[in-house]
């Protein structure tokens, strides 16, 4: 197939048009263009979201949600009122919705990311190795009364993963990774709406943070959240979008993590660094394109679970983490790679 002839045609839909928005969203990203072409042995998906992640990859409606359209998406409160679409984005998006599944599917990202950090055997909090919480604490002044106000500031610039690279060595390798010899912290953002790209959404990250401690230095003067802050340097902003689109730092944090693991098996193996940098690397931009677009496929199977259809709500206590419900369970059946459920 010629790609710059369907990247033309893409571009000549109309700008809602939901092929367009999914092609124009991955056509350039490695992580999404895993699926469907790749698999990995710890990911499977079950018929359901196989159909939903084909379905948004393709811009095309999603079959399940087909007699639900023009449904109100059940929501709490006064949260905007959102409607069931053919393509998942109403579902996806939907504010307000019981069954706390933006955190779910946050976690799910952030917990795979550190897991991945930790397997390069480099220290690292966050997911389930360690609470980023204290990160800045120590920034306030002994003694200064904490409002409300100053808990929410704090919460804002809270990471959600801490990384400690500072001994870890450059390598072999011809181009430097500007995580390395660095403690850095790391913040994760789902992103459901189609009205903001994950570039800007990335970019937002920084300036938030950035505005909450000077803030919170202004509240409290003599207080050095600015100052902390900018020891770490910039945040790594990692953005997830709605298609298993991601943020440029993905690549960055990626090539971190295998250039770690690539070292360790040259440590056992006569291999040339370029060539085990280049597997390290293949197989991250494999597990993680993978998890994201499961994990989205999965967030609008439970919300259209939850808050459409009658259908009983998902279990609360099971984790949606791929190396214990998703990957573990040999009930459960479904995607496994090249298999297409139903072919």
């Amino acid at each position: 197939m010629d790609y710059e002839r369907l990247l033309k045609d893409a571009k000549l839909l109309a700008r809602d048009d939901q092929r367009s928005i999914a092609f124009l969203a991955t056509h350039d990203s490695e992580f999404a263009n895993c699926f469907p072409v790749a698999s990995d042995p710890n990911l499977k998906f079950d018929n359901r979201e196989f159909g939903a992640a084909l379905a948004r990859k393709l811009g095309l409606p999603v079959k399940f949600l087909g007699h639900y359209v023009g449904s109100r998406v059940k929501s709490n409160g006064n949260s905007h009122v959102t409607f069931v679409d053919p393509y998942g984005n109403g579902v996806a998006s939907a504010p307000g919705v019981s069954g706390d599944h933006v955190r779910r599917l946050h976690d799910l990202f952030v917990r795979g990311l550190a897991k991945q950090v930790q397997k390069a055997r480099v220290p690292v909090k966050g997911g389930h190795s360690g609470t980023c919480k204290n990160t800045f604490s120590k920034c306030y002044n002994p003694g200064d009364p904490i409002d409300e106000v100053d808990a929410r500031l704090l919460q804002g610039i809270i990471p959600d993963i801490v990384v400690d690279a500072r001994d870890c060595d450059a390598g072999p390798f011809p181009t430097p990774n500007p995580l390395v010899g660095r403690k850095f912290l790391v913040e994760h953002k789902t992103l459901a709406s189609l009205l903001i790209s994950v570039v800007a959404r990335a970019r937002k990250i920084h300036i938030d943070i950035k505005k909450r401690a000077e803030e919170l230095d202004s509240r409290h003067p003599g207080s050095t959240f600015v100052h902390e802050l900018n020891l770490y340097g910039e945040y790594v902003a990692l953005v997830t979008g709605p298609f298993g689109n991601l943020s440029s730092d993905f690549s960055t944090l990626v090539d971190f993590i295998a250039r770690e693991r690539a070292m360790q098996t040259m440590e056992l193996r006569d291999i040339k660094p370029a060539l085990a940098l280049a597997v390290h690397r293949r197989a991250l931009v494999r597990r993680i394109g993978l998890l994201t677009t499961r994990g989205w496929a999965q967030h609008i199977v439970d919300r259209w679970r939850d808050a459409v259809s009658n259908r009983p709500a998902a279990p609360a206590d099971i984790e949606l983490t791929a190396d214990e419900f998703l990957s573990d369970n040999p009930h459960r059946g479904g995607y496994h790679g090249m298999h297409v459920p139903g072919a």
